[in-house]
């Protein structure tokens, strides 16, 4: 009996070795991220925001690399750069309008005579994410291809939540046909910013930004989408650095 006993207790310490083992490698696995800089969110006085956001920061780069029992997936790796840029953009809004949604509806009319948002909107939070990263442009004084990285994240998001995301190859070349034919590409082939205007006359604006947005999927940026990530919260630290001494 004693014998039988003391095998069992080696059985279980075995099985225990063995989780030890599996759990030690998991944790490992994060090693590498854990030595990367993340963003600087100390001007975020909400410690909540800032656990959120690090936790966030952290899940996407690991979809990036394919750490901890992850895989490297663009799709989820934007759907978590699009939580970051949501709860960055309502912060900067919330503290730069004091969250009075109607002095925040009033600046996004002042530069969008067209602009109606629905009078259900009670909140800076309700408004779309994508009308607010519009409003950066003029906040944040901004060239429209600037904010391309946190639009097409959202896309990526939205199509994800609607079980709509496909990639359409299809359109790239039918597309830089024309607007190769037309003078509207660089030399390196990628659109001509200056020249916006006459590609929406071109082609149309739905079809350019599909092209915009398909584009931008085939390349998978994800270097290009942190750096994104890391150039917003620095800006939105800085403008609210000088909100906070221009009120003094």
């Amino acid at each position: 009996m004693a014998d039988k006993d003391f095998q069992r207790s080696l059985s279980q310490l075995s099985i225990g070795s063995s989780q030890i083992d599996r759990i030690e490698k998991y944790l490992s696995l994060d090693f590498d991220i854990d030595n990367m800089s993340f963003p600087d969110y100390s001007f975020i006085d909400d410690e909540s925001i800032r656990n959120k956001l690090n936790s966030d920061f952290r899940e996407m780069l690991r979809y990036q690399y394919g750490t901890r029992n992850h895989r490297i997936d663009f799709d989820e790796f934007c759907r978590y750069a699009t939580l970051q840029i949501e709860l960055l953009v309502n912060y900067y809004y919330e503290k730069h309008y004091k969250c009075d949604v109607y002095s925040f509806k009033t600046a996004l009319l002042s530069h969008s005579q067209n602009f109606t948002l629905s009078p259900y909107i009670a909140t800076i939070t309700d408004v779309p994410l994508k009308t607010k990263v519009f409003q950066l442009r003029n906040e944040f004084d901004l060239k429209g291809h600037e904010i391309q990285d946190y639009l097409h994240a959202i896309d990526i998001r939205n199509r994800q939540s609607h079980r709509g995301l496909k990639h359409d190859k299809d359109v790239i070349p039918e597309t830089e046909k024309k607007l190769e034919k037309a003078n509207l590409l660089t030399k390196s082939g990628i659109l001509n910013y200056s020249k916006i205007e006459d590609a929406k006359a071109l082609i149309g604006e739905k079809v350019l930004n599909e092209y915009q947005f398909q584009k931008w999927y085939d390349e998978q940026p994800f270097v290009k989408v942190v750096k994104s990530i890391r150039r917003l919260t620095k800006k939105i630290h800085s403008c609210l650095s000088d909100t906070n001494k221009n009120a003094y």
